[in-house]
């Protein structure tokens, strides 16, 4: 991951043990683990969730095949 990322291995350790990084920092993260970050307000995060999800049945309707997005998302480890 520190490869990936290319952020110092006392960075690392310092976000993995006391979390808040920087926004630029994050982004970083995220992209080394092949994901994107959005930022939605949180009194619109109910009406985006939605959208999501009727995509996804709108998709399962048509038979498209694609992944649920959602899987695992909300799973306690």
């Amino acid at each position: 991951m520190l490869l990936r990322v290319g952020v110092s291995r006392q960075q690392y350790q310092r976000i993995e043990s006391k979390g808040n990084p920087r926004l630029d920092t994050l982004e970083l993260l995220a992209t080394g683990l092949g994901v994107g970050l959005i930022a939605v307000p949180l009194e619109k995060l109910a009406a985006v969730q939605s959208l999501l999800n009727s995509e996804l049945q709108e998709s399962r309707q048509l038979n498209v095949g694609i992944e649920d997005p959602w899987q695992g998302v909300f799973d306690e480890e």
